[in-house]
């Protein structure tokens, strides 16, 4: 090769390599700040929960259902929480589960919403009874009593109540009566334990009163 000339055949094996780069440069570049990825949100819950981004919610989510949420490509996590249910007077049902974040992990296409959030399983109760008397029901965790509420007799179908933190020594107390006071009968951890995956559903039948 000449001083002061460039053959054509490496000029030209040049501008392809330079072509490939930058082709591949622009492949896997990162998302812009504009950018939207859509990302599926599933409730594997009982109840209805609202999801969305830090403060922003997006839409509710049925018990079963789906949603599909067109959210910035950088967003690392989404925000849900639970409606939780009411009874037949508008008062809120006691309830443990607040809500929580689901981590979108790289390229992830869907989220879904169980019992379990943070390392914590929660359980929701669903009584039924055979029997024609009213029942009241009340939580035992650790040293704290509450009690929940009551409900109607010759429920066979069962009635659903919140969801509540699931511990070692949890029991659900049944008594005769609107009242969480005499003679009681109870649940123990291991019988709320076995719940539903997922979904964290545990039906519980009345088959004798207090």
């Amino acid at each position: 090769m000449e001083c002061g000339r460039v053959s054509r055949r490496f000029v030209l094996l040049t501008l392809v390599a330079a072509g490939a780069a930058t082709a591949c440069a622009e492949s896997a570049a990162a998302p812009t700040e504009g950018a939207l990825v859509t990302t599926t949100v599933r409730n594997a819950l009982d109840v209805e929960v609202i999801v969305g981004v830090g403060t922003t919610a997006y839409g509710m989510v049925s018990p079963g259902a789906s949603l599909d949420m067109a959210v910035p490509a950088r967003t690392a996590q989404l925000q849900w929480r639970s409606r939780k249910r009411q009874f037949s007077n508008g008062a809120a049902v006691p309830d443990d589960l607040e809500g929580g974040a689901l981590r979108l992990a790289g390229d992830s296409a869907a989220v879904e919403v169980t019992n379990v959030v943070g390392g914590v399983t929660y359980v929701t109760p669903v009584v039924a009874s055979v029997f024609p008397d009213t029942v009241a029901l009340e939580l035992v965790q650790g040293t704290t009593a509450r009690c929940l509420g009551w409900q109607w007799g010759a429920t066979p179908v069962g009635i659903a109540w919140g969801y509540y933190r699931l511990d070692a020594g949890t029991q659900l107390r049944l008594y005769r009566g609107a009242r969480c006071e005499g003679r009681t009968r109870a649940w123990t951890a291991t019988q709320l334990g076995a719940y539903a995956p997922r979904t964290g559903r545990v039906v519980l039948l009345v088959d004798q009163l207090p």
